[in-house]
């Protein structure tokens, strides 16, 4: 097949490095109160509270080396916000929330491949929202929230996908709070902050042990008490940012967790306003942060990256590494011989499906025929990512 590659959007490429970057709004409807997940390449978020009050059910997906979101499938169910969301197996699972005065208790699987959501059994108690969730070991787990009346919780719930089953867990003993912060880590969960009964404000940290079914109380957070901050894990490391704190104020900061040593550091803020209520998830190791709402009520879309700073580097990426002939009638060869450590090269079509992966490639390589269309080139390091856009025709 005869072939043409050339650069798109006058980009050369995109380096990836440990700070915040703003990239592609939301395309949505501004939202807060949204849920979010990730699986594979791609981040997605869904339902949540537009500007107009109205609980919405649609949701989009957001590929970050073509820098691009993708409708998916509406959720088949009663719009919302407030819902929980967590991945096992490559399908993520949703749960709960609130319409209108509705607490709700359904669950509902996403299969990304086919685009699809289908129904699972409902959690066998309250309807409920603002919960805490997570999964470990091919299992999820939620609990807290609130149900009608604005009741707060404490239960604690095991999903099993396989067997589509519930079973309730040890109570979680922190007491009854909504909207804390949750995520795992090294195979143990984790419950942050939080508003409880008295509508006091929380910073206490609470390991979940799912072998032994017990909780045991960590070093408290060392930031301002909080609700509404988001969790997220990244490896082995844990995260929590943003949220409504004791002192008033809708923040922007992003805190660092490290189980072993039980304490946390600050890391850099967003660089914009303090927000609630907003969607966070990860794509190979970078963190990504859309939607919330601010201190004066206004609903975002803006979405900020961080460890993936978007950028041109000539110097440092378009001269080591050559796609060559461009233009060509012919096959094309990528050389990055003089770019130490590539540890993957891997080819996306503009769907932001994977194509092809090279993995620890020698230089140069041909990638193989591909059908006429628009594609990208991610080259990985143990510690940077760019990118090279290209067509084929």
């Amino acid at each position: 097949m005869r072939k043409l590659f050339a650069f798109l959007v006058l980009l050369n490429g995109i380096v990836f490095a440990q700070t915040w970057t703003q990239v592609i709004p939301f395309p949505g409807s501004a939202r807060d109160d949204a849920a979010s997940f990730s699986i594979g390449d791609f981040g997605y978020v869904i339902t949540g509270m537009d500007a107009g009050f109205n609980a919405t059910a649609n949701g989009f997906k957001y590929h970050p080396y073509s820098y691009i979101w993708y409708p998916i499938d509406t959720l088949p169910a009663a719009p919302r916000q407030y819902s929980c969301a967590f991945t096992i197996n490559n399908k993520a699972y949703l749960v709960g929330g609130v319409n209108g005065g509705t607490y709700l208790n359904d669950c509902w699987e996403y299969d990304p491949l086919l685009d699809t959501w289908t129904q699972m059994d409902s959690i066998p108690s309250f309807g409920r929202s603002a919960c805490t969730c997570f999964s470990i070991g091919g299992k999820g787990y939620i609990g807290t929230g609130a149900t009608s009346g604005n009741t707060l919780l404490n239960e604690w719930w095991e999903f099993d996908p396989a067997a589509n089953t519930w079973t309730q867990k040890l109570d979680f003993p922190g007491g009854p709070r909504k909207v804390a912060t949750g995520f795992a880590v090294n195979g143990k969960g984790y419950v942050i902050a939080g508003i409880d009964t008295n509508v006091v404000m929380l910073n206490d940290v609470w390991e979940y042990d799912t072998i032994l079914d017990s909780w045991t109380q960590q070093n408290d957070f060392p930031g301002t008490a909080r609700f509404y901050g988001e969790g997220i894990s990244i490896g082995n490391t844990g995260y929590l940012l943003t949220g409504w704190d004791s002192t008033n104020h809708y923040k922007n900061d992003l805190w660092e967790y490290d189980d072993l040593l039980d304490s946390w550091t600050t890391l850099d803020t967003i660089p914009s306003v303090g927000r609630k209520g907003g969607a966070a998830f990860s794509v190979n190791g970078m963190l990504f942060y859309t939607t919330g709402i601010d201190q004066t009520g206004l609903r975002l879309t803006e979405t900020w990256a961080y460890g993936s700073t978007i950028g041109i580097d000539e110097e440092d990426i378009s001269s080591k590494i050559r796609i060559y002939p461009n233009p060509s009638h012919e096959n094309v060869t990528i050389n990055f011989s003089t770019v130490p450590n590539i540890k993957s090269i891997t080819v996306y079509n503009y769907l932001g499906e994977m194509l092809k992966s090279y993995q620890d490639p020698v230089s140069p390589i041909q990638p193989d025929s591909f059908i006429p269309g628009i594609y990208l080139i991610v080259f990985r390091t143990e510690t940077t990512t760019w990118s090279k856009k290209v067509v084929v025709y």
